[in-house]
């Protein structure tokens, strides 16, 4: 027999099926495919218990896994190596009934690399899917619970622990952007013949030589003038060796942040095209935090250095250490080889991506760049001018990699240092003045995050792990929250409005502190410090407390921010009229299938109704409570408040048309007219029909009853409406036929 491997992805069974060889059979789970319930909450309150269930579409593949299992020896569970896998893992422990599942772990899909896993199978890591579960769980409550109560915004609204906590973040720096009050300035510089150009500079507290910007036109022009009467010499040189180091291999995130600045590349579809790399066994798992290399690893890049420019290869490897939080037991992400297999064939962003992960790895393992820091001051009367030059006198890693996503963010905010050589200079030396430049500018606000920035700061802030990052981010572009300005990321005012919102009634849910918090009790859920249970008892103390008052809080940050509401034009409106059921105010709100009626007070009151409904003087015929009247499909009714209960009246209006059955009066069905008689009297008919029927007087040649044109599978045909005690029926007349006969 057998052994079963099942993994997550159905593109990676062909390569692990080759790698592992005939004796195994690998079965992919497509993912997750048990999940808590779309239509429910899913968490039992008390004990915070999840309630899983197959998904919808996903019972086919519980169905191959136990036919699989019935021709195995033994199983193996290869899921994604993080914790999201481990819970997957779980998860076909638990339908496939293993009572000692053996878990196989691996950073890479290569031959070597599966056999070692296949060989060092162990158990699963509980404490990996606690802290998975707990997440899940988490999100689910935040979102099941909180997302509802937007509806008093407008439709299609959500809510999330991380996505609202990431949305707060560009709300806040647009906000920041908006309260900036600019303030001018100016700058006097000089050229020189000699090839270069300087600042006018003045010390500082402490002494130091610094460029400044001076506060006021006449200060500017005093100096520009002293500038132009003076004589230019050199005053100091300061030359200093400098090192520019390496950055570590790529995590997720680092990733995440050089595709999209240096590649183009939005977050999302980087991890696509990363996934697609890591399917093909091109590169280590994608999702990971870690900066840590194997001494395989590391041992391949210095081979291949020492072939390539053995120049900037150190004499010792270089080791990376990560953040706190890191998972250390996964690799960094680095190609599996130097260089690509023959048949293997790469375009496009598949190749582009390919190359950045490459040369980020070898550059990571070699000498840090030697630079020439120069600081030069120019004398010119009692001004001072200053000017830094930067020449790199050995290349080390920047053979490999001249960006990274560090360089390419600070060219973006504004805050990078160009690196301009200077001429050979003297000390003394007098310079030949070319031009002076007084130049206005104004202090600029803090910048809009870029994709890759913003992903920066989460993980700065610790909102998230590097695997939900760009999933985050593309969600809130989903959502109509946030929108993309010449590569910055603005927020909407659909955005504002929700994220203004969630911080009056959950400032705990969207605080960057709350949310880092969060994650590093989940570390500690991971690391087994920590019950889950207990993580989320203690957070849900807090939350279910505002939660019980965020109704109301929203329905008042609605009132206060009525413009802001108006702009979106998607939010309920206040109608005047007192709920039947509790007396609070009657919202319209708009919905999937057009407005409705609902209560202010929901969820505590769950009172909705048609837009035509109005209260009833009758009593519910059940329970004796209060009723409502409104239009529904087969016409005016009334209904109890209570939901559920189900007492309701019929409240159709009579019209003068007799029932052509039993002479009784006809009610106004909406689509059609029914007999008051009902049940006694059965008879419906279309209202155009009826008319028409009338109109042409024909008659039943059995019973002398009305005949009236219905509808059946077959096309129209006539009926008596004595049906059914007279089953009379005939086609419908041609045209020439009515003629003859006398009839329109």
């Amino acid at each position: 027999m057998k052994t079963l491997v099942v993994v997550e992805s159905p593109n990676k069974v062909a390569k692990i099926s080759k790698c592992l060889g005939p004796d195994f059979v690998v079965v992919a789970t497509c993912g997750h495919f048990r999940d808590l319930p779309e239509e429910e909450l899913g968490v039992d309150l008390a004990t915070f218990t999840p309630s899983y269930q197959t998904l919808p579409g996903k019972s086919g593949i519980v169905t191959r896994l136990k036919e699989a299992l019935r021709g195995a020896s033994s199983v193996l569970l290869a899921t994604d190596a993080d914790r999201e896998g481990e819970a997957i893992a779980w998860h076909v422990s638990q339908v496939l009934k293993l009572t000692a599942p053996r878990r196989m772990r691996f950073q890479e899909l290569t031959t070597k690399a599966l056999q070692r896993a296949v060989a060092s199978a162990g158990p699963l890591d509980m404490h990996l899917v606690d802290a998975q579960q707990a997440r899940r769980v988490l999100d689910r409550l935040v979102g099941y619970q909180v997302s509802p109560l937007l509806s008093v915004l407008g439709s299609r609204h959500s809510a999330g622990r991380v996505q609202s906590a990431a949305l707060q973040l560009v709300v806040a720096r647009e906000l920041a952007r908006e309260a900036f009050a600019p303030q001018a300035f100016w700058t006097v510089s000089a050229s020189y013949s000699e090839g270069f150009t300087a600042q006018m500079a003045l010390q500082d507290d402490k002494g130091a030589w610094r460029v400044v910007k001076l506060r006021q036109q006449a200060q500017a022009a005093a100096a520009a003038q002293q500038m132009r009467l003076g004589v230019h010499r050199v005053e100091a040189i300061d030359a200093a060796p400098t090192q520019r180091y390496p950055q570590p291999p790529f995590t997720t995130a680092t990733l995440q942040q050089a595709a999209s600045a240096q590649l183009g590349l939005p977050p999302s579809d980087a991890m696509a095209v990363a996934q697609s790399l890591f399917e093909k066994g091109l590169i280590t798992y994608h999702r990971t935090d870690s900066v840590s290399l194997s001494g395989e690893a590391v041992e391949m890049a210095r081979a291949f250095i020492a072939r390539d420019c053995p120049t900037v290869l150190p004499e010792a490897s270089v080791a990376y250490r990560g953040a706190a939080n890191a998972q250390e037991a996964h690799e960094a992400l680095r190609p599996t080889a130097m260089t690509l297999e023959p048949g293997i064939q790469l375009a496009g962003s598949e190749l582009r991506l390919f190359e950045l992960i490459r040369r980020r790895f070898l550059a990571c393992q070699c000498k840090p760049a030697q630079l020439h820091v120069t600081t030069v001051r120019v004398a010119a009367g009692t001004v001072r001018l200053l000017v830094k030059g930067t020449v790199v006198r050995a290349k080390g890693f920047l053979h490999y990699l001249a960006e990274d996503e560090t360089s390419a963010a600070a060219k973006h905010e504004g805050t990078s240092e160009e690196e301009t050589p200077l001429p050979h200079l003297e000390l003394g030396q007098k310079l030949e003045l070319r031009e002076v430049v007084e130049k206005a500018d104004e202090t600029k606000p803090p910048p809009r995050f870029t994709q890759a920035t913003l992903i920066r700061e989460m993980q700065r802030t610790g909102i998230g792990r590097p695997s939900t990052f760009a999933a985050t981010v593309t969600l809130l572009f989903e959502r109509n929250y946030l929108l993309e300005l010449k590569k910055a990321v603005a927020p909407t005012p659909r955005g504002r409005l929700v994220a203004g919102a969630l911080a009056c009634a959950f400032p705990d849910v969207v605080a960057t502190e709350s949310t880092a918090r969060m994650e590093a009790q989940l570390d500690e859920v991971a690391a087994g410090k920590l019950r889950w249970s207990r993580a989320l008892r203690e957070w849900n103390v807090g939350f279910s407390e505002r939660l019980r008052v965020a109704a109301d809080v929203f329905g008042r940050f609605a009132r206060e921010n009525a413009a802001l509401v108006d702009s979106v034009g998607e939010a309920s409106k206040p109608t005047g009229r007192q709920c039947p059921k509790c007396d609070k105010e009657l919202l319209l709100r708009p919905g999937p299938k057009g407005a409705y009626l609902s209560c202010s007070g929901w969820p505590t009151c769950d009172f909705r109704a048609d837009p035509s409904a109005k209260p009833s003087a009758a009593k519910c015929p059940k329970c004796s409570g209060a009723m409502v009247e409104q239009i529904g499909k087969f016409g005016r009714y009334a209904r109890c408040v209570d939901t559920s209960c189900e007492g309701r009246l019929d409240r159709s209006q009579a019209t003068a048309e007799e029932c052509p059955r039993c002479g009784s009066k006809l009610h106004d069905k909406g689509a059609f007219l029914g007999c008051s008689s009902y049940p006694t009297c059965n008879f419906t008919v279309d209202v155009k029909a009826l008319a028409a029927a009338r109109r042409g007087g024909c008659t039943c040649p059995k019973c002398q009853r009305l005949l009236v044109q219905r509808e059946g599978a077959k096309g129209p045909f006539l009926a008596c409406v004595g049906y059914p005690e007279c089953r009379y029926t005939a086609g419908v007349p041609t045209k020439v036929a009515r003629r003859a006969a006398g009839q329109r």
